[in-house]
């Protein structure tokens, strides 16, 4: 039988006294994704409501003053062409189009 390390025990003891504060460090949260509608729109909807595409925010620049990095808005097509001028302040969102468009 072998001897028994003394350095092991030590070892083990001070990995876990490194790891362990770590498991209490708040976890990264999933990507949201949140809907911006021209015509059904309303930007004082809060931002849970806003990631349903049935109670959407209203302006794109609202939008991204929002949301956070990783996150997603979605564009619905509105019947007036959007017409706006707007600046992410976080990196990492992504501004996609979505829906069918709307004739008249």
């Amino acid at each position: 039988m072998r001897p028994r390390s003394r350095t092991t025990p030590r070892f083990l003891g001070t990995l876990l006294f490194l790891v362990f504060p770590l498991s209490f460090l708040p976890t990264t949260a999933s990507a949201l994704e949140f809907f911006v509608d021209g015509d059904t729109g309303d930007d004082l909807r809060s931002t849970v409501a806003a990631q349903s595409s049935a109670t959407p925010w209203k302006t794109i620049d609202h939008a991204l003053r929002m949301v956070l990095p990783g996150n997603t808005i979605t564009v619905l097509p509105a019947a007036v062409p959007y017409a706006e001028s707007a600046e992410s302040h976080f990196p990492n969102v992504t501004l996609r189009a979505g829906g069918t468009p709307t004739r008249s």
